[in-house]
């Protein structure tokens, strides 16, 4: 059963920024399933000074898998910008392709040697480790293309599995 943000933020005090999406009640493992939806901004925020400078960046959609010890996450471009421009029937949204950004995890506790820790708005406690793959991210896009939301969220529970459940990050 998946319930609003706003109100789950509300009623239960949980971490979460997405300023619209659902997240799922927890499963009989304990975790929750969270899709956000991130704005994009058009090209005209050209800053000045030119270091405020962000270029312009498309819709983007977050899905995030929160378990007992971290967080695991794929982000995806829609490519679909919120600036128009002419086109041949009227003004048209500016778009290209979809495109993979990220794969990774949000975990409680170091992974590796000398790892930071970073805020983090998506860990009951503030903080994070960090990493991901930007190349993991097409081949996620491709499974949730492909063969749909279930067979992505099947492949984040196995990403989670092995980063998290195995001995080798024990």
């Amino acid at each position: 059963m998946s319930r609003d943000i706003n109100k789950l933020i509300r009623e239960q005090g949980w971490p979460l920024v997405a300023e619209h999406g659902t997240i799922s009640e927890p499963d009989s493992d304990g975790f929750r399933r969270e899709v956000a939806f991130e704005p994009g901004h058009p090209w005209n925020t050209r800053g000045n000074p030119p270091s405020t400078n962000y270029g312009r960046a498309s819709v983007r959609v977050r899905f995030l898998l929160h378990g007992p010890r971290a967080t695991v996450q794929f982000l995806w471009s829609t490519g679909i910008t919120p600036e128009r421009v002419p086109g041949r029937f009227g003004d048209e949204w500016m778009h290209s392709g979809p495109n993979g950004f990220d794969v990774g995890y949000h975990a409680d506790e170091p992974q590796y040697g000398a790892q930071d820790a970073f805020e983090c708005t998506y860990r009951p406690s503030g903080l994070c480790y960090y990493d991901g793959s930007g190349l993991a991210g097409d081949e996620f896009l491709a499974v949730f293309l492909a063969l749909g939301e279930d067979a992505m969220w099947d492949a984040l529970r196995k990403r989670y599995a092995d980063w998290f459940e195995t001995e080798a990050w024990s």
